[in-house]
């Protein structure tokens, strides 16, 4: 098996992840996508281009298990990071995750890259660890997202 069909088989699981009550503010992402992310372009909302971002993260994760990583992609944490963690309207516990979140996205990112460059042998390529497959930093991004618009009650606008 190629690793391209290894990566395939590990993002593309036969079963669901299981959803829980870990992330509260989850739901609320369908409504911002609905309302704050344009089929094309970035959103003039921070909860939507947040949300924009973290999603672009997670596809190529998700579906490319991270083949593609470059500056475009450490680009997006670092948006993430710079306008999720800094905002006081959550608490501390939930930036710190954030940041942790962040963190561990890109510390898969560059592993892959590192994979697909050749520059850690074949044999020695961890599939999972180069595609982040977990679900989860995502979802801590995703539900801190949702938190910050119930306490914002409105769109957030930011600089692009």
């Amino acid at each position: 098996m190629s690793l391209i069909d290894t990566i395939w088989e590990l993002i593309h699981p036969d079963e669901p992840e299981p959803t829980g009550v870990k992330f509260p503010y989850l739901d609320s992402c369908d409504r911002i996508w609905k309302e704050y992310v344009p089929e094309r372009g970035r959103s003039s909302a921070l909860q939507g281009e947040l949300l924009r971002q973290v999603e672009l993260l997670r596809t190529e994760a998700r579906e490319n298990g991270n083949l593609n990583w470059d500056e475009s992609y450490t680009a997006s944490c670092d948006f993430i990071a710079e306008h999720l963690v800094g905002q006081k309207g959550l608490p501390l516990s939930m930036r710190n995750d954030v940041s942790g979140a962040v963190k561990t996205i890109m510390r898969c990112g560059f592993y892959a890259e590192r994979c697909f460059t050749g520059e850690v042998p074949q044999e020695e390529v961890d599939v999972a660890r180069a595609s982040c497959a977990s679900d989860e930093p995502f979802d801590v991004i995703c539900n801190a997202i949702g938190k910050l618009d119930e306490w914002a009650g409105d769109s957030i606008a930011y600089e692009a």
